[in-house]
C-alpha cells in the first residue's frame, strides 16, 4: 500500500509542491576557465518538491554538515525516468552529490538518500544549502543519432 498516496491530498494542502530543478553528478570533471577542475553534472531536469525542516537531532550526520548549515527535507516526485530520479542507489554509502535548484535560484547539495520509494514516485533526500552558488560545469546532451 502506497500510504504516501493516501496521504498526498492532505500534505499539498498544508505545503504546495514548488519547482526545481535537478543536476546530476556525472562523476567526471573539466577544467574550468581558470584552469581549476570543476564537477561535471546532467541536466537540468525539471522536479517538484516539497521543502522542510529537518531538527537537528534527525539529520543524517555527513562530514558536510555542521552548526551553521541550512539543511531540508526534500520530498521529490520521481518517475520511471532514471535521469530524473534524484536517488544514490548506485552510489557509495547512498550519498548522492546532486545538485538542486529551488524556485527562488539558490542551489542546494543533496548528500543523503532518507528514503528511496521512487518506484511509488517518490524519493525523500536531505539537501543543504550552498551559501555560495557551486562552480561546476552541464553536460552537453549527445545525439544519439549519428
Amino acid at each position: 500500500m502506497n500510504l504516501h498516496a493516501v496521504v498526498r491530498g492532505a500534505i499539498t494542502a498544508v505545503a504546495r509542491d514548488l519547482p526545481a530543478e535537478l543536476y546530476t553528478m556525472t562523476g567526471e570533471q573539466e577544467r574550468g576557465e581558470r584552469g581549476d577542475l570543476l564537477p561535471v553534472f546532467t541536466g537540468p531536469v525539471p522536479v517538484l518538491g516539497q521543502w522542510q525542516s529537518i531538527k537537528a537531532d534527525e539529520i543524517i550526520q555527513t562530514e558536510r554538515i555542521n552548526e551553521a548549515t541550512t539543511v531540508r527535507r526534500v520530498y521529490l516526485r520521481a518517475t520511471a525516468d532514471a535521469s530524473s530520479r534524484p536517488w544514490a542507489s548506485w552510489r557509495p554509502l547512498g550519498r548522492s552529490g546532486d545538485l538542486l535548484k529551488d524556485d527562488r535560484g539558490a542551489f542546494w547539495l543533496v548528500d543523503a538518500v532518507i528514503e528511496d520509494f521512487t518506484h511509488e514516485g517518490w524519493a525523500c533526500v536531505q539537501a543543504v544549502l550552498q551559501t555560495v552558488p557551486p562552480r561546476f560545469k552541464v553536460k552537453e546532451p549527445t545525439d544519439g543519432g549519428s
